[in-house]
């Protein structure tokens, strides 16, 4: 996002490396992105004094939990999610801003662990999926 820093997110697209499944993307949400606190309290810590409240201890941990992208799309009943894939390559591509030359991109590997699906009387179709991100997210800045 180099030519602004704020925009609406239509056009932002999800690409699905070895799969190749592919859907109307309607939204998406990257949840649970986490890093430990390893608690260093021990015997010898010293009580909370006068007018304060706390005295545990913490380091932070060296690794992080990438999180859960959930994305959500339009369901094609000819298409089966692909819950029982392995791992693969997943990019995230956002829209091209205003000022911008290229997109800025997230990629890294991820697989499905939850699928859902909506299909009510006069309602467009429509699945939620949980993708669970292993290892590092790599950021390609936008330019």
């Amino acid at each position: 996002m180099a030519g602004t820093l704020v925009d609406i997110g239509t056009g932002t697209t999800v690409g699905f490396g070895t799969s190749a499944w592919a859907f109307n993307l309607l939204g998406l949400s990257l949840d649970d992105i986490a890093r430990e606190a390893l608690e260093t309290s021990h015997m010898g810590t010293a009580a909370p004094g006068a007018s304060t409240f706390g005295n545990r201890t913490f380091i932070p941990g060296d690794l992080s939990d990438p999180g859960t992208l959930e994305v959500t799309g339009h369901f094609n009943p000819d298409t089966l999610p692909i819950i029982d894939a392995v791992a693969e390559t997943i990019t995230v591509t956002f829209p091209l801003f205003a000022g911008d030359a290229t997109a800025a991109a997230w990629e890294f590997s991820g697989f499905m662990t939850n699928f859902s699906l909506t299909d009510e009387l006069e309602t467009v179709m429509e699945f939620t999926a949980e993708i669970k991100i292993t290892g590092n997210v790599t950021l390609t800045p936008a330019a």
